[in-house]
């Protein structure tokens, strides 16, 4: 297999006569240019364009899939060292995947490929959910509106709806011209403005966008993902909390959920009607179905009264039950990809460890598996990230064999170099598939 570099052609730069595939407003933005005569190589590029988002430095649309395609060709049609469209496609999902969820608590530092992201769960803060799991918005009132799979995006459901959510069109229009205009300088804000809608109707290359969301949420909605890992993000916590309540009348959401995440959008930074894109803060985070429980039916929609009250024996007996559940129910679908996610977010000055091991649930099924470890806790997708568990409880546990470890150097490396999957990447795991 072809290393990252080896994909990167080599060929004169003639100028395209073919349409561009970014905005022409892209080329009169001071810092974004500067980035691209600073690097030749097109990953440190990308990387560095994101560092300068997330610092403030620099103001884009949010980088999804879609806008990393176009910051990549707005570097291709600037220098002659080229890398082909699946390749960007091929070594950015993991980040690009990661960035459709950015949101305002994201904090980098401007160095390549050393990330760091103060984010909680992709799918809480933007994740668009998928699988089983349901997704979509719940009014406060009660009104509920839900669908399966990835599509339709969150923000792609409200454009094209807007009449349900109480927006008008020109609502849309008016904030997104001001930000074309104040933040990125366009020569003419009212076209990109139109331009952008229709993108985020189409659900494409733009899939997200916290101030459209806000609007929805000011008028009493919630956006939220329900599964195993479960959202709600709204205007505040009260709303939330009402909401959450609602969705308990008509459905039997909370059993077998390992984490819910509570999500407060704001204008932190300045009024959306003034440019300035929303904000999202973390208000709380329920570890368990017991918890989450808890805190829908009780009074209070402060999540941090939750859990003090219990006593040891209920601390126990819950810990008991979600230890046996993990166990028996623990299985390897996305875990090498997702420790590889988490390897990125978690990146600069990172003293964690990558590691791919063989595992044993308690069914009796055997299989490589992939966890994160740092400071003798284990972060893992099947326990919700949370580094509750001892390295020694979790190898007791899941009988691990054959545990391989990598520093986030290496495991960075292997990922986007030498192998360019996700992994297994040790000579000991031949006869395992891979995980690209």
């Amino acid at each position: 297999m072809k290393s990252f570099k080896q994909h990167l052609e080599r060929k004169d730069y003639i100028p395209a006569k073919q349409e561009k595939i970014y905005p022409s407003s892209f080329e009169k933005i001071p810092r974004l240019m500067q980035l691209v005569k600073k690097h030749d190589d097109p990953l440190k590029f990308i990387l560095a364009v994101i560092t300068a988002m997330a610092s403030g430095k620099l103001k884009l649309p949010i980088i999804g899939a879609g806008s990393t395609r176009e910051v990549a060709a707005l570097w291709n049609d600037h220098k002659r060292t080229k890398i082909p469209a699946n390749m960007i496609e091929l070594k950015l999902s993991t980040i690009a995947q990661q960035l459709k969820s950015l949101a305002e608590e994201t904090e980098l530092t401007e160095a390549p490929v050393k990330i760091k992201a103060k984010l909680g769960r992709a799918v809480a803060a933007g994740g668009h959910g998928g699988g089983r799991d349901e997704k979509g918005f719940v009014h406060k009132s009660g009104k509920i509106i839900v669908w399966k799979g990835m599509k339709p995006y969150h923000v792609q459901y409200i454009v094209k709806n807007l009449s349900k959510f109480g927006i008008r069109e020109k609502e849309v229009l008016d904030v997104l011209e001001v930000r074309f205009d104040s933040s990125f300088g366009a020569p003419n804000p009212k076209k990109e403005a139109k331009e952008y809608l229709e993108q985020l109707i189409a659900g494409t290359p733009y899939d997200r966008d916290s101030s459209i969301e806000y609007l929805a949420m000011k008028k009493g909605w919630c956006r939220i993902v329900l599964g195993k890992y479960a959202s709600i993000g709204g205007y505040d916590i009260q709303t939330i909390h009402q909401v959450a309540k609602q969705i308990d009348k008509k459905k039997d959401w909370t059993k077998g959920i390992k984490s819910l995440e509570l999500w407060e959008y704001g204008e932190g930074k300045g009024s959306i009607k003034s440019g300035e894109l929303a904000t999202t803060k973390l208000a709380g985070r329920l570890d368990n179905a017991y918890d989450v429980g808890l805190w829908v039916d009780g009074g209070s929609a402060d999540p941090s009264n939750i859990g003090g009250g219990r006593t040891e024996i209920g601390r126990t007996m819950a810990q008991f039950r979600e230890w046996t559940e993990l166990v028996e129910s623990m299985v390897c679908g996305d875990c090498f990809k997702w420790a590889n996610d988490w390897n990125i977010e978690h990146h600069k000055g990172g003293t964690h460890k990558v590691v791919h091991g063989i595992v044993t649930n308690g069914l009796g099924q055997t299989f490589p598996h992939a966890w994160i470890e740092d400071k003798g806790k284990v972060y893992d997708t099947n326990i919700g990230e949370s580094g509750r568990w001892s390295i020694k409880k979790f190898y007791k546990s899941f009988k691990v064999e054959n545990a391989v470890k990598y520093t986030p150097r290496e495991a960075t490396r292997n990922q986007f170099g030498g192998f360019g999957h996700h992994g297994p990447w040790d000579k000991s795991f031949d006869k395992w598939p891979t995980t690209k």
